[in-house]
């Protein structure tokens, strides 16, 4: 999964492998990792209008807010889903 910020700035990607990063276009490289942001393989991520937070859902049944600035996660809705997507 992948999503681009709106200002086109940075690029987002969450994985099977449950990480989720942060890609900065201008420098062309990595800026963060978010190590096991899930317990289970992420299968949507979006970055909000405003560019300030990432949201991403997870097969855990779980959705998370990350903060991009101050690279850490906001908030966690435990048991979002009933099912897997």
């Amino acid at each position: 999964m992948m999503s681009m910020s709106p200002d086109g700035q940075f690029v987002v990607s969450g994985s099977q492998e449950r990480t989720i990063k942060i890609f900065d276009l201008q420098k062309k490289q990595l800026v963060h990792l978010f190590k096991f942001a899930h317990e289970d393989a992420i299968t949507s991520i979006t970055v909000s209008p405003n560019g300030r937070f990432i949201v991403s859902g997870s097969q855990d049944r779980s959705i998370k807010i990350f903060d991009v600035e101050n690279k850490e996660e906001v908030y966690h809705f435990k048991e979002a889903h009933e099912g897997f997507y």
